[in-house]
């Protein structure tokens, strides 16, 4: 596969020309013709699953080309840059959710399933560049492409259906990105100027993204195809589409002035405009049973998938296709995001050893989404229009040769995504959830401090030891709405958080102390990070949120606890790198620990546990080693991944059990590369 569609996944083209002539699939009042759209929709090809113990192993290749070219006080370059990889991932896993009944906890829903993807990158980067006299200019062109095609299987206890049921999921997520840049920079000497322009496309396409359910019948010990309340709500069938483009520019300008006799003062001043527009379109349909009161037979029932949905049941006897796009805007919407901001520094040494940056940006943003019908009328608008003066400053003193003192504190902003917002459905293939924007979220404001000390004992050796506090005002969290059927996610804005940590780092290099001839020649390296974070979530009792129904205000409470912490943020993060190089022997080797304590992956409310996940300890091992084979310089590369076999795991806690949310076998990965040079 190389993640390229042939059409076959392409709307019907009976439904493109319905499309075309202004009608809806409602309007069609003919049989016949309903009967060919019904027929139009891709069926086997797309709709079997079957069984396969053979996966491929991963691969990719990459090749990379430049060359320079010298006239005098001017050069010219160029570089190419094109990869395809072929990956497979298959998981095995558990999805439960919980309820609480009197002192016991429930698994209403309870399922095994198993899902396999197939992942096909292409990566592709053309440059040119120039210098001449101090001057450069740069053209840079990206290009990012990802496939990915999923099938998934789960069955299990199903709440919805007060039953056990088999659940089949399938699709197919096209991801694609086209970005040019051109930037440079003007050496005047006292006077730097850098600029930069870009122009960037990204599209996301999902076509047919299809749902089934097949619930398991007693009396004949098989699962058969699901009915549902309206006759077909058990199979639905989704095309969605996304267009993104970002344009932007801007100016920095930099000025040094004399400031004393080894001294000087930098002023640097600069412009920047930022626009992104967005249109992410729905559309979703579904088969109904019309024959027999709406129940098929119970020898229809039991027909494969590729059988049940087979022309020779699509008629006025059997099922009829029918459009299920969501209404009242929740299918289509456009969306842009205007920044234009202003800054200005100043960055002096007034006495020796200590330096003082001092600055502010001025920033106005004005965020809209415009839902619209299928007729692309508008059905609401969000609109966002914010100005802010955000300040930073650094202190710095070097009150040693190799040591110095950093004091910082900012202001910052953080906007709601697009998706965050739209009131679209959409699912995550990642975690098979399903969320929804909420319409009346607002920006996030920050304001930091931090402390840090340094000391640099050697050649890219140091020891670091800081603090950092962060007030942070309207996070957005991500939280679970509950009903019968599911757990939908959404988003909110929280009243307020804060944050308190602190972080080590240290990195030594030391030779080696071995005489052996293999030893001796090697660099051995430690480096250690660790950062605590105390983070908490501020509830008053008089605070409000508003939800994505209506806007209407509600108790903060209801949805958060006060001393929650934060979502996303780890209490404990560690990292350790352990290793060694050897320059003579052209190799290298190196361990990597990595330790991430529990986090909240989406907050419960303050009535039902929130879901937790728990990272746990990965250790990663790479190594690389260069010869000469051939009279060709050849490079060897291994990676072992997860060798400890860490699972992912993501649950719920309640007094009297616990609920898996999500729970598999992240499996170890291991991968050999050889590349060389011409």
């Amino acid at each position: 596969m190389l993640g390229f569609d042939d059409g076959l996944r392409k709307l019907p083209v009976w439904m493109r020309l319905l499309d075309a002539s202004g009608l809806a699939l409602s309007d069609v009042t003919n049989q016949n013709t309903l009967n060919l759209i019904g027929q139009s929709f891709e069926n086997a090809k797309l709709n079997l699953v079957q069984v396969n113990d053979d996966i491929p192993a991963n691969g990719n290749v990459d090749m990379t080309g430049g060359y320079r070219w010298d006239f005098g006080d001017i050069s010219i370059g160029t570089i190419g840059v094109l990869g395809f990889s072929n990956d497979w991932e298959t998981r095995d896993g558990i999805r439960q959710r919980g309820r609480t009944v009197g002192d016991t906890v429930l698994a209403v829903d309870d399922v095994n399933y198993t899902s396999t993807q197939n992942k096909v990158g292409w990566d592709g980067l053309l440059g040119f560049g120039a210098e001449f006299g101090y001057h450069t200019a740069n053209f840079t062109n990206l290009w990012i492409r990802r496939t990915t095609k999923e099938t998934a299987l789960a069955f299990g206890l199903s709440d919805s259906l007060n039953d056990n049921a088999l659940f089949q999921n399938t699709g197919w997520y096209e991801r694609e990105l086209f970005s040019h840049q051109v930037d440079g920079t003007f050496d005047f000497g006292a006077l730097n100027l850098d600029w930069r322009a870009s122009h960037a496309v990204t599209t996301r396409e999902a076509p047919y993204e299809r749902s089934y359910v097949f619930p398991f019948d007693s009396d004949i010990q098989r699962y058969v195809y699901a009915v549902g309340g309206s006759g077909g709500a058990s199979n639905q069938t989704d095309f969605s589409d996304l267009n993104d483009q970002v344009d932007s520019a801007g100016l920095d300008a930099t000025y040094s002035i004399p400031f004393g006799s080894t001294r000087d003062m930098e002023i640097s001043a600069g412009v920047a405009h930022t626009s992104q527009s967005r249109r992410s379109s729905l559309r979703s349909f579904g088969y109904r049973y019309i024959g027999n009161n709406g129940l098929p037979p119970i020898e229809v029932q039991q027909q494969r998938i590729d059988f049940l949905f087979s022309d020779f049941n699509i008629n006025e006897n059997g099922f009829i296709i029918e459009e299920r796009t969501p209404a009242g805007g929740n299918n289509l919407y456009d969306a842009e995001l205007e920044v234009t901001g202003a800054y200005a520094k100043v960055d002096i040494e007034p006495i020796q050893y200590v330096r003082i940056a001092l600055g502010g940006r001025f920033e106005q943003g004005f965020q809209t989404v415009i839902t619209r019908d299928r007729t692309e009328a508008p059905v609401s608008t969000i609109k966002n229009n914010e100005e802010y003066f955000l300040p930073a400053g650094t202190v710095t003193w070097n009150f040693a040769p190799d040591m110095q003192l950093k004091l910082g504190a900012s202001k910052t902003i953080g906007r709601p995504q697009f998706r965050e917002l739209a009131p679209q459905f959409y699912r995550d293939p990642e975690n098979d959830r399903t969320y929804v924007g909420n319409p009346f979220l607002v920006d996030t404001e920050f304001t930091n401090a931090d402390i840090r000390y340094e000391y640099f004992f050697g050649p890219q050796q140091y020891f670091t030891l800081g603090a950092f506090y962060k007030d942070i005002t309207k996070p957005v969290e991500t939280f679970i709405i509950s009903n019968i059927n599911s757990n939908l996610q959404s988003f909110l804005n929280a009243p307020s958080a804060e944050l308190v940590g602190g972080e080590v780092e240290v990195k030594k290099l030391w030779d080696s102390p071995f005489d052996a001839d293999w030893l001796a020649t090697k660099e051995f390296l430690v480096q250690a990070n660790y950062t605590y974070t105390d983070s908490k979530l501020q509830i008053e009792p008089s605070d409000t949120v508003a939800t994505r129904n209506g806007g209407t205000p509600q108790a903060a409470s209801d949805f958060f606890i006060d001393g929650a912490q934060l979502q996303g943020q780890s209490e404990h993060i560690a990292n350790l790198q352990f290793g060694y190089e050897d320059q003579v022997a052209g190799s290298q080797a190196t361990f990597i620990v990595t330790y991430a304590s529990e986090r909240i992956a989406a907050r419960g409310g303050s009535s039902n546990p929130d879901f937790i996940q728990e990272p746990g300890v990965l250790l990663d091992f790479n190594y690389r080693k260069e010869f000469e084979q051939f009279g060709r310089p050849l490079t060897f590369k291994f990676k072992a991944s997860n060798l400890l076999d860490e699972n992912y795991d993501e649950y719920q806690s309640f007094d009297a059990g616990q609920i898996a949310i999500n729970r598999y076998d992240l499996g170890r990965t291991f991968s050999f590369g050889l590349s060389t040079e011409f």
